[in-house]
Formats: C-alpha cells, structure tokens, sequence
C-alpha cells in the first residue's frame, strides 16, 4: 500500500514566494523476510506556478526521529552517512524540478512499534522549512 505525502515549502526563507516548491511523494513499507522491513519515499520536487527562483538543490530531508522511533537512527546512517538526504542536484537548480527516492531498511529479531516517522526539509543555512510524517516501524524497546 502507498501513502501519498505533498506539503509545500521555500527552497529560501528570505525569498519565500519566489521559491515556493512542491513536494509530492509516496510512501510505502515493503517487508524484508521475517525481521526486516524497506521504508521508502518515491517523491518529485517541482516550483509552484509562478515561483521562478525554487531550487530543489538548496534542501535536504533530515530525519527528525523522536520518541520510539530514534531506534531508526543507526538503520538510516547505514544508508546515508552524512544524516541527510539531498532532493535536488545540479541540474535540478535550472529546472527547479527534481526526483528521487529516499529509502533506509530496517531489522530486529525482536517485536516491533507502530512509531509514524518525521523528516524535516532543511535548507543550506540549517533551518526547518516544514516537516512530513510516513508510516513506520520501530523495534520494541528491550530488543
């Protein structure tokens, strides 16, 4: 099953209606055997309707896991070292449009959580430009 995510947001908070962006996304947990699971976010990033100036490029989605999902931590720094996921690249900062897929593979033995996981879209300058909530699973404490 897919969860379909949009939430709008500036690529600069100092020109907040000339880089408006749209975020669209789906999300969707695929199991992985019997103790594993595949959280992934399929997404496209696009400039709103006369917002000539938004750069995919300038934002990054961090996850901002709190509660019983900080158990995730270790799982998405195995697939991105550096605690982020950028949306857009160099050629997005022309076009204003980027796609991509954000995606970390979670296991444990043990039971698990229903834990809703929040990533936050940040720009170069390391501000919070707005937040999405996904479905998650977090392994029990006392795994």
């Amino acid at each position: 099953m897919e969860l379909p995510v949009s939430v709008l947001f500036p690529s600069n908070l100092a020109a907040e209606h000339e880089t408006m962006l749209e975020f669209k996304a789906f999300a969707m947990l695929q199991p992985e055997g019997e103790h594993a699971y595949r959280n992934r976010l399929s997404y496209s990033v696009t400039r709103v309707d006369g917002r000539p100036d938004g750069d995919p490029s300038r934002v990054r989605m961090r996850p901002m896991f709190r509660g019983e999902t900080e158990r995730l931590y270790p799982d998405f720094t195995k697939f991105y070292p550096d605690g982020f996921k950028r949306l857009g690249n160099e050629a997005s900062r022309g076009t204003g449009y980027a796609e991509g897929e954000l995606r970390f593979e979670v296991s444990s033995p043990g039971k698990w959580v229903f834990a809703p996981a929040v990533f936050a879209f940040i720009d170069s300058d390391d501000r919070i430009l707005a937040e999405v909530e996904i479905p998650a699973f977090a392994p029990a404490a006392g795994n």
